[in-house]
């Protein structure tokens, strides 16, 4: 093949399927810059997440410092806030101490295999919406986390736990009781 159908080949192939530059990077970095609002940065790289999830950590990778309270604290927990009216398809799966029967089938229902996942991000809220909410204390409460992480490490046996803004005292709690049965982990270490 000479060098020119070469090129036209790899012209003519979807975007998908060529190499990521860093020209695709550095220009998606300037459309992020566009806006003003960390709020519709956030959206803007969570459905480049969606998207291209490559090209999502080259971007993100590239500016860590600056994007990291964009994908993180602060913004993450305004997200949270307004997750009804900014919903788009939702990376998350959502429990209830009501349904504790469904906890593995939501697991499962992710399609995902034990190798897919690394990293498990779960909160009960309490450090951000709890405040003015009645929490679900006691057995049901510890009945709920207790099937969570006896699914997650048989579904993800490889998946680090990471409790994010869990009360304190629940934090503690749980990974006092369970630092030595699963990998996890909580803002409070």
């Amino acid at each position: 093949m000479s060098s020119a159908a070469s090129s036209a080949s790899s012209a003519a192939s979807p975007p998908s399927s060529r190499p990521l530059t860093s020209k695709q990077a550095a220009r998606t970095y300037r459309q992020l810059c566009d806006f003003g609002w960390d709020m519709d940065k956030y959206v803007f790289l969570d459905q480049l997440h969606d998207r291209n999830e490559t090209l999502y950590y080259r971007v993100l990778t590239g500016h860590l410092a600056e994007l990291l309270p964009v994908v993180y604290d602060p913004t993450v927990g305004e997200a949270i806030k307004l997750w009804s009216r900014e919903y788009r398809r939702s990376r998350a799966v959502y429990l209830s101490v009501d349904r504790i029967e469904d906890v593995r089938p939501s697991l499962e229902g992710l399609g995902l295999g034990p190798d897919d996942v690394d990293l498990l991000v779960v909160s009960d809220a309490e450090e951000i919406l709890g405040n003015r909410h009645a929490r679900v204390r006691g057995q049901r409460y510890d009945a709920l986390v207790e099937e969570y992480l006896s699914a997650t490490a048989e579904l993800f046996p490889r998946a680090l736990l990471h409790f994010e803004d869990f009360g304190p005292s629940n934090a503690r709690r749980i990974l006092q009781a369970n630092r030595e049965k699963y990998g996890i982990f909580n803002d409070l270490q």
